[in-house]
């Protein structure tokens, strides 16, 4: 859980990070096909600052969408379970 982030998902393949203390908009992750990754693509109407706990917040959670992915393709019945 972040202190100052909240990732709310879209769907399956895409979550918003949202400033949990003013509720702005920050960015958003999803799965970029070229790249065949995760990847936070932050708002560039906005003129952001980030700190290291930001960062790794924002790392920790490609980290668990990548997992579920990896999972979903690679363990089908284990993710329809819903073990995750």
């Amino acid at each position: 859980m972040s202190k100052w982030l909240e990732f709310k998902e879209n769907s399956d393949k895409t979550i918003g990070v949202w400033n949990k203390k003013t509720s702005d908009f920050i960015g958003l992750i999803y799965y970029y096909a070229k790249w065949r990754q995760y990847i936070f693509m932050p708002d560039c109407s906005m003129s952001l600052i980030f700190n290291d706990e930001c960062l790794r917040d924002i790392l920790n959670q490609l980290t668990r969408m990548k997992i579920k992915n990896y999972k979903r393709k690679h363990h089908p019945k284990f993710y329809r379970r819903g073990n995750l």
